[in-house]
Order: C-alpha cells, then sequence, then structure tokens
C-alpha cells in the first residue's frame, strides 16, 4: 500500500517524464537538470529539481520499483516528514558527490534522476531490517543487509573506476546511500538519547519523596507482619520504621513497594 509521500513522488516522477513528450517542454525541462560547474551556479535549485527527471522510461521504472517495495515500510516506520528529509538528503548527496570529481579537475557530465536517494532508501530500509529478505527478479532471495552492500560497495568501486565520459551516476548513488544512512543513523542516535533521557526522568519521579496517606499507615498498624515472608516482613519493619522517623515521608519506589505487598495481603 502506498504512503503520502511515496505516492507523491511516484506521481511527480511520472507526471514529469510524461511532461517531456509535449512540444516545447524540452527546453524548459533543460533548466532543471544538474550541471556541475559554473552552470550551477546560476541555477542552484537543480541541486534538487534533478532528481524528478528521468533519461528514459527504464531510468524511470527501476527507480519508481525501488521506491515502491523499500518507500513505504520505511515511511511508515519514521513518519512521513521524516521520510521526505531521508529523501532529501538522498537527493543532495547523489548531487555533492556527483560535483566531487572536479576537485581533481575531472569533467563531470550533466546529471538526472532519482537513483541517489533511491539507493538511500534501501540502504536505509537494510538498516533497519537486515534480515528482511528480497527477492530479485521476484525469485532469488537475499537478506537486505547483502543487497545494501552490493549496491553501495559496487556504486564506490564503479565511481573510483569510472572512465571520463560514463552516462552512469555512480558517485551520485554511492553519495545518496551515503547521506542518507548518516540521516538515518543520525535519528535513532536522537532517539536513543531521548529514550535515555526519558528513563532517567522516570527513575528520578521513583526517588521523589512521598508521603504516606493517613489510612495506609493505619492498615499496616493492624498488620500481623509475622504472615509475611522474612524477607518481605523485614522490609516492612524497616519501611515502616523510616515512615515513623520522617512523619510518614518515604520515596516514591518505597511506598509502591508496601502498597504492592498490601495488595498481595489484600488478595
Amino acid at each position: 500500500m502506498l504512503t503520502k509521500w511515496v505516492g507523491r513522488l511516484i506521481g511527480i516522477n511520472v507526471a514529469l517524464y510524461m511532461l517531456g513528450y509535449l512540444p516545447g517542454t524540452g527546453q524548459l525541462l533543460n533548466n532543471f537538470v544538474l550541471v556541475p560547474g559554473a552552470e550551477f551556479l546560476v541555477r542552484p535549485w537543480t541541486l534538487v529539481t534533478y532528481a524528478f527527471l528521468h533519461g528514459g522510461f527504464m531510468h524511470l521504472l527501476f527507480n519508481m520499483i525501488g521506491l515502491f517495495f523499500f518507500g513505504p515500510r520505511l515511511e511508515d516506520r519514521l513518519g512521513s516528514r521524516s521520510f521526505l528529509q531521508l529523501y532529501a538528503w538522498g537527493v543532495i548527496g547523489g548531487a555533492v558527490f556527483h560535483f566531487l570529481p572536479l576537485i581533481l579537475g575531472s569533467a563531470v557530465p550533466p546529471v538526472i534522476g532519482a537513483s541517489g536517494a533511491i539507493y538511500g532508501i534501501v540502504i536505509c530500509f537494510a538498516m533497519l531490517w537486515p534480515r528482511e529478505r528480497i527477492y530479485l527478479w521476484m525469485v532469488v532471495p537475499v537478506p537486505a543487509w547483502l543487497l545494501a552492500s552490493v549496491l553501495v560497495f559496487g556504486a564506490l568501486f564503479a565511481g573510483i573506476t569510472a572512465q571520463s565520459g560514463s552516462n552512469v551516476a555512480h558517485l551520485a548513488h554511492f553519495g545518496g546511500a551515503l547521506c542518507a544512512g548518516v540521516y538515518l543513523r543520525t535519528l535513532r542516535l536522537k532517539y536513543q538519547a531521548k529514550q535515555r533521557q526519558y528513563k532517567a526522568i522516570v527513575k528520578d519521579t521513583k526517588d521523589i519523596l512521598t508521603k504516606m496517606t493517613a489510612s495506609e499507615v493505619e492498615y499496616w498498624s493492624k498488620v500481623d507482619l509475622d504472615t509475611l515472608h522474612a524477607v518481605n516482613r523485614e522490609e516492612v519493619e524497616r519501611l515502616l520504621a523510616k515512615a515513623r522517623q520522617g512523619d510518614r515521608i518515604l520515596t516514591g519506589t518505597e511506598v509502591e513497594t508496601l502498597r504492592r505487598l498490601a495488595l498481595q495481603l489484600k488478595t
């Protein structure tokens, strides 16, 4: 089932591909192609828009298949906002890595396509569900971690060894995967930090001093402590003695212990 942003992204990509067949639209769409170098400086929006254009039907098809199969579960897990941000990281990361050969003085061709973002989605899927079986060509089962590893290292190797003039943006694929993976890792670290903070708050809450009610004090004054297990009896005697010394003041955890034991005695 398509999720909100997966459906929208597929719709936008397909619509723009179909738009390219209308007379007079070719030159218009060229304004959204990412061209590394000086031309990028006057068309900075192409850092994002290049990912919504495709050079052919098969290019579009394979990218949308990847988005269709891997995207919905990822969006369900992360939420629509975080999923869209992850997709954007893949798009922008792909563009930045496509620029890298310029540093070495190599020629870099224009680039279009959502492949960097799709690589990012596949890698993030594998990070969350590494042992999930993916059926290549609907027949060959491979674990998600293996598929992701082959894609990432294959793209990196191809990007390093590719001859000048290659029409496949291997480094864009690698960059999209890497940046989306880093984003997901950052999300997970933030979530873990919040979990630790929450647990600390809960722990602190349990340690907040709490006053026993008068009815609780009266109840325990009537209980024959000899009916308790020796371990429980010693704990109850200790807590009641502490409560008497401190005007019925105990920690939240200690009060809960007395209430739990009282409930056991009543049942």
